[in-house]
């Protein structure tokens, strides 16, 4: 099986168009702003426009919640079915990028991190995307201002707080470790070195399913290798694309690609 991953360009028909035709897990097309994307699906978590970007707000944010709602109507419209892969910010990321009313970032306050991620917990996502542990562990986090300091996370705070995730887009596989996701979705191409490789090899003997996201150049002996290198016998797999284009052409001919690699992955793994 093979879904997207990222933001698409052109018209949102248009990458509905890519979704359907390249794809065999169809995925609401995003733009750029992954978290207006995710938030317009929490309804218990109004946001607003601030000067810096969004941030929590008291007021509903009816215009943005109905963006979200055109676009499931016109993927039924176009696609016949409300059947869709929702890919959303995950707790860490989104808190790390969206302020609180009073200028701080989300993720310094317990009770915003909190209901950020029982929020999440009750919405459409089938994944959580976070992009930012790496890091919110290393305290890499620009505070909104000079005198805000983001304190780093402990890996093992980080893990906790994404147990019970069905399905979890991350690099970080210490934190993957920790959490215990049915899924893991992890970069093909950072499976470099004896630490990562016995890790995920672990993670994945456990029982843990596994997306690869792999470049249009990836081919089946690519992922051949690896399971030979971690001496185990592979599983089904799924994939997704680790990275994206800027137009849709050069997208559809990249998931082309990947989805002539998934066939031949279902067929003879």
């Amino acid at each position: 099986m093979i879904f997207h991953t990222g933001a698409l360009s052109g018209t949102f028909d248009e990458a509905a168009d890519v979704i359907a035709s390249e794809t065999t897990l169809r995925t609401i097309p995003r733009g750029e702003d992954f978290v207006a994307f995710t938030c317009s699906m929490l309804r218990e978590l109004p946001v607003e426009r601030g000067p810096r970007g969004w941030r929590l707000s008291h007021s509903p944010n009816h215009r943005l919640w109905d963006s979200f709602d055109r676009k499931l109507d016109r993927l039924e419209e176009l696609w016949g079915t409300t059947n869709l892969f929702v890919s959303a910010l995950g707790p860490w990321s989104l808190a790390a990028q969206v302020e609180l009313p009073n200028g701080h970032l989300a993720v310094t306050d317990k009770g915003a991190l909190r209901d950020i991620t029982e929020v999440l917990a009750e919405s459409l996502a089938s994944q959580y995307e976070e992009p930012l542990l790496s890091e919110l562990e290393a305290g890499q986090i620009p505070g909104t201002s000079d005198f805000d300091v983001i304190a780093p996370v402990p890996a093992t705070v980080l893990g906790e707080r994404l147990a019970g995730i069905k399905q979890l887009a991350t690099n970080h596989l210490h934190v993957a470790r920790i959490a215990q996701p049915h899924t893991l979705v992890f970069p093909l191409a950072e499976l470099t070195g004896t630490e990562k490789l016995d890790l995920f090899g672990e993670l994945y003997s456990s029982g843990m399913d596994a997306v690869l996201a792999v470049e249009p150049t990836c081919t089946v002996s690519t992922i051949s290798r690896l399971f030979d290198c971690l001496s185990i016998e592979p599983r089904a797999l799924d994939l997704t694309n680790a990275s994206t284009r800027s137009n849709l052409l050069d997208t559809a001919r990249m998931l082309a690609a990947i989805r002539q690699v998934d066939e031949t992955l279902a067929r003879d793994f």
